[in-house]
């Protein structure tokens, strides 16, 4: 069911990875998924794939403030109705 939320095993942190399987509803717009911090109200990583504009945005809500958006990628890798795999990887930066 949607929105779907879990907790993970242990925290993030260097070395870490999580892997986010999932399949795009047929009509959707878009989607997101946020990685929360603890039981704050920040959100460490926001993924948000829009589908109507072919965007990916990433960012930040930290502090009660959304940081600089990023939106540079290649190639858009999301579509209505596909199959999708995440891969995030926590660095020591």
């Amino acid at each position: 069911t949607l929105p779907f939320t879990a907790r993970l095993n242990s925290s993030m942190g260097p070395g870490r990875t999580v892997f986010i399987k999932g399949e795009v509803n047929k009509t959707a717009k878009g989607f997101n998924v946020n990685l929360v911090s603890g039981k704050s109200k920040d959100i460490a990583l926001h993924l948000n794939p829009r589908l109507n504009i072919k965007a990916f945005v990433r960012n930040s809500f930290l502090h009660e403030a959304w940081g600089e958006e990023e939106r540079n990628i290649t190639c858009f890798p999301f579509s209505p109705g596909m199959y999708f795999e995440m891969i995030i990887y926590c660095d020591a930066r």
